[in-house]
């Protein structure tokens, strides 16, 4: 038998706890998803903050064993000079030695057009032709083993403008002179 003074007003009550006790433990299941959310950002941050470091150490670890045989390779800086020798210099790179035992015509063209003609002869070099303005390089005249101490360049000749320069190194007593 029911209470006759129980009413739904009296059960209500009861069905209301347990409906805030539903949305209680529903809020604390909102809760974990969202710590567990947090976490996973955490770990994944983690995970990309550990490879680029890795990547970094394995770029290292690459260029480590290639370099040897990057700095194995011969450059013309590299081969000693053991007779009088010609050095030809683009933009401050050196490109070409000749030694004047070997006597020869060398074109230097470079990607904007500019050109210039150099003459290695077994007593000295001369630039033959320059595609510059003011060919100061090819009248600086001949420059020789004799008269490379007395010209107002020295043992250079110097095309400024397509940045080409020609040195004549003279070897004399197991020594280089410049």
């Amino acid at each position: 038998m029911t209470n006759p003074k129980m009413s739904q007003r009296d059960i209500a009550p009861s069905n209301d706890a347990s409906a805030l006790q539903t949305s209680s433990e529903a809020s604390d299941d909102i809760y974990m998803k969202e710590e567990d959310t947090s976490a996973d950002k955490l770990i994944r941050r983690g995970k990309i903050n550990l490879v680029l470091p890795a990547s970094l150490l394995l770029l290292a670890i690459v260029i480590s064993l290639l370099l040897p045989e990057l700095w194995e390779s011969e450059t013309p800086a590299d081969i000693p000079i053991t007779e009088d020798t010609v050095i030809i210099t683009v933009g401050g790179e050196e490109k070409l030695r000749v030694p004047l035992s070997q006597p020869q015509t060398v074109t230097l063209t470079q990607p904007g057009g500019e050109e210039n003609v150099i003459v290695v002869t077994e007593s000295g070099v001369y630039m033959e032709s320059a595609t510059c303005h003011n060919q100061i390089c090819v009248h600086s005249g001949y420059l020789t083993t004799e008269n490379y101490d007395y010209r107002p360049d020295g043992p250079f000749i110097i095309c400024l403008p397509n940045q080409v320069s020609v040195e004549l190194v003279v070897y004399t007593d197991n020594a280089i002179t410049q």
